[in-house]
């Protein structure tokens, strides 16, 4: 139940603790590597996208829980990873203005494939993350006429890469925030970087997907 789990991450807990955050990023490096197979044989699209990306926020979240609460003794601090906000809680790291706005699109886009919206809208009225992940060219640029259009567009191999790579910024910047800690958790945060080194000799990119 949602007040279970909020309770949970409210209380000291002074027991074992291991990382969730590490099983999500070893996911979307199975997820990248089948999405980078993909665009290396000429494809426009890769539907893998719309597994990897909620994927690789949840992941974030994860780290973000472990990193308020693992190996510390004092309570939690404010916003509350799990329960507030994520932009509150990244915002609270105060990490660069342009990493913030990248991770707020991000989730934009999560938003976007969790709860998709494929109704038409007026001519030019797509979202504004929309508009700049295309100015950026993350995504294949054609004329967005519908919530469907724009999930056809969000299923981009770049602007996965592109996704991983800002979020690897932000988990560098977090684990950096506590130099007691940071040894630990830029380990934790290099789980994520080596998923995009991923080849298909690797045991773990070869398992099939269930």
């Amino acid at each position: 139940m949602r007040k279970d789990r909020q309770a949970r991450l409210r209380e000291d807990h002074p027991g074992n603790w291991s990382s969730m955050s590490n099983e999500y990023f070893q996911i979307v490096g199975i997820l990248f590597q089948r999405s980078s197979q993909i665009a290396a044989e000429g494809a426009k699209r890769s539907l893998w996208v719309y597994a990897g990306l909620p994927l690789l926020l949840a992941g974030l979240e994860a780290f973000l829980v472990e990193h308020q609460h693992l190996f510390k003794l004092a309570p939690p601090p404010q916003p509350v990873a799990g329960i507030d906000p994520l932009m509150d809680v990244v915002k609270s790291y105060k990490v660069p203005d342009t990493l913030v706005a990248a991770i707020a699109d991000l989730v934009e886009v999560r938003h976007e494939i969790m709860h998709p919206a494929t109704l038409p809208f007026e001519r030019g009225k797509c979202p504004d993350y929309v508009k700049r992940l295309l100015e950026l060219q993350l995504l294949d640029s054609y004329r967005v006429q519908s919530g469907a259009d724009i999930l056809k567009l969000l299923a981009s191999h770049r602007l996965f890469e592109w996704a991983i790579g800002r979020c690897c910024e932000l988990l560098d910047a977090i684990a950096l925030s506590d130099p007691q800690r940071a040894r630990i958790f830029g380990g934790l945060a290099d789980n994520l970087r080596e998923v995009i080194s991923i080849t298909p000799s690797d045991p773990i990119a070869l398992q099939p997907l269930i």
